[in-house]
């Protein structure tokens, strides 16, 4: 298939064309730069005030397959991503049985395969029974990309030394979560004072102080590299600004959800906000939003998070964690930072660099790996526009602004509706 794409404007760091308005082809699945080598063009999108970047990439999403398939499943969760204009996806091992062993890690590349979404399995830290570390050599040479402990802090601190010290041997980075599970017990949102005001139990941030504390000084004394996933405000961010600015090999991430949202958010009891990690004051949403613009945060994640409905619709205090957001990433970035070359370097450049992956480029003659986006662009998620099985989204049947309009990958094209 050949499509021709007219006036539209690159935004690529990494190409001759950052900045400028050109025509670009896709012919045969690759870059063509003002080509005339197609005769027929099957397509012709007017590209004027479009925006054209390397693919993005969602570095953690859920699909829930193997054993969780009716929330979401891996060929109906790659329509979900390819909607919110992804290329690339890394799958949180938060499946049944977990990704511990060659045979899933293949399962689900298999699952994967000849999709416009190319789909990547982190293998699990540990075995299933907590108690010993997976065979990471095996995970990574069946094709796993990363390590990760999913939603789960890793409470032994033996067993996280000695995954740094293997995978610090392999060069591949263990994706850590920031969750406490002793400290977080039962709590339901941030501890402050709205959870007092509506009469829930509180998550205080010093529990995400205790585990990040015990991740930087194991990161330094092992040299290994560690991403931390999912920093939800000040005290968090601080710890990694340091450990950064130490020189240690650390990253990390925040999500859409909590650039986009605070504690105040929950006043009304929103179950499709109970996020874990939760929530927390306005002035940890700010100071992630800035710690994005900075470059203390490397990578922005929806963390989609597909649930059953009567996990969401019931009381807040037995409702499940969790919200889905792949489709939404977009849209929220340009609320809440605006800037389209910041937005570009968290979605697509930066998740691929911490993964040690091939960066697309959007050069002459590049096998095209491409999102094609519209930051202006109204509109709805609702029944016509989700793709995801689930429908627990917090921006449900809300106009939102700046969607993606069409991507390339993998020889194949889709415009997005």
């Amino acid at each position: 298939m050949n499509i021709l794409i007219k006036s539209v404007t690159v935004i690529d760091p990494n190409s001759a064309y950052h900045g400028k308005e050109i025509d670009l082809s896709i012919e045969d699945g690759i870059i063509q730069i003002s080509s005339k080598k197609a005769s027929v063009f099957n397509e012709t999108i007017n590209g004027k005030g479009l925006l054209i970047s390397p693919g993005w990439f969602d570095m953690r999403v859920n699909f829930y397959d193997p054993g969780f398939e009716y929330r979401e499943g891996i060929k109906n969760g790659a329509l979900t991503s390819a909607a919110g204009g992804f290329t690339g996806v890394a799958l949180l091992p938060e499946t049944n049985p977990g990704i511990t062993g060659k045979s899933q890690v293949e399962y689900i590349i298999n699952q994967g395969r000849d999709n416009i979404v190319s789909i990547y399995p982190m293998g699990s830290i540990l075995q299933e029974s907590g108690e010993t570390i997976s065979e990471m050599y095996d995970l990574l040479h069946a094709g796993a990309i990363a390590f990760s402990s999913g939603y789960k802090g890793i409470a032994d601190e033996g067993l996280l030394l000695r995954a740094m010290q293997y995978s610090s041997t392999m060069d591949v980075p263990l994706v850590l979560s920031t969750i406490n599970k002793n400290l977080y017990g039962k709590g339901q949102m941030n501890e402050g004072l709205i959870n007092v005001q509506i009469g829930m139990k509180g998550i205080p941030d010093v529990a995400d102080e205790v585990e990040i504390n015990k991740i930087i000084s194991l990161c330094r004394y092992t040299n290994a590299k560690v991403h931390i996933s999912g920093v939800s405000g000040i005290v968090a961010l601080n710890l990694i600004l340091k450990a950064q600015e130490e020189g240690l090999k650390i990253t990390c991430d925040t999500t859409a959800h909590h650039l986009s949202f605070d504690e105040n958010d929950l006043l009304n009891f929103n179950t499709q906000l109970k996020l874990r990690p939760p929530l927390r004051t306005q002035q940890d949403k700010i100071f992630l939003r800035n710690g994005v613009k900075n470059g203390t945060i490397q990578a922005v994640v929806s963390d989609h998070n597909p649930l059953e409905e009567d996990k969401k619709k019931c009381e807040f205090e037995i409702a499940g964690f969790g919200a889905s957001g792949t489709q939404t990433v977009y849209s929220q970035l340009v609320k809440c930072l605006g800037d389209q070359e910041k937005i570009v370097s968290v979605l697509a450049i930066q998740p691929r660099e911490i993964l040690g992956l091939k960066i697309p480029v959007i050069n002459d003659g590049e096998i095209a790996n491409i999102t094609l986006f519209d930051p202006e662009k109204k509109w709805i998620l609702n029944e016509e526009s989700n793709q995801s099985k689930s429908r627990n989204h917090p921006l449900w049947q809300q106009e939102l602004s700046g969607k993606a309009i069409a991507i390339a990958n993998n020889l194949q094209f889709r415009k997005l509706s």
